[in-house]
């Protein structure tokens, strides 16, 4: 019973955060062509961006199916780390000012050693929501898990913003 409930808690969350940032990838790639193509060191076209969006949000979609939620929580939890990876390739490089395409194509945060720490610790957790995944699951199961999921990317979205604040507070942009 606790584990279906973390795992459906995270595979909310999960939904949330990739069909967020997959559709805002496909809705606007030419914002974020920049961002992904100093993440690479290379110019990359728009089609690339979309690739990217479309991936996220297949997997937003596939977290949420107890049948491959496991193997989506691998996926998932490996693209967060690639993510956080290219973050810290460019914090090493003094890449500060640089924005981090994380948020929505309007998000003013950039990269800092703060989002390298998210991503892996939100990689944790989405690595294993795989774990109850196919356990059977009640009505009040279901409910709580949402309610906790929905949660988790309210917490995850007020966490970007006290970044975003401290960032501005110090002068970052």
């Amino acid at each position: 019973m606790a584990l279906s409930l973390f795992s459906l808690s995270c595979a909310v969350f999960a939904f949330a955060l990739f069909a967020q940032a997959g559709v805002s990838k496909l809705r606007e790639p030419g914002t974020y062509t920049e961002v992904v193509s100093r993440y690479l060191g290379r110019s990359v076209g728009q089609g690339f961006v979309r690739v990217i969006g479309a991936v996220e949000v297949l997997l937003s979609i596939l977290v949420l199916l107890p049948t491959t939620r496991e193997a989506a929580g691998l996926v998932a939890a490996a693209l967060l780390l690639v993510y956080g990876g290219l973050m810290a390739r460019q914090v090493t490089r003094g890449g500060h000012a640089m924005r981090c395409g994380c948020g929505a194509a309007g998000s003013d945060t950039v990269i800092s050693p703060e989002l390298i720490i998210r991503n892996v610790v939100i990689a944790i957790p989405v690595l294993m929501m795989g774990m109850g995944a196919r356990e059977a699951i009640t009505p009040q199961i279901a409910l709580v898990g949402v309610a906790a999921g929905t949660l988790l990317s309210i917490l995850y979205v007020a966490l970007d913003q006290l970044i975003a604040n401290r960032q501005k507070l110090q002068g970052w942009y």
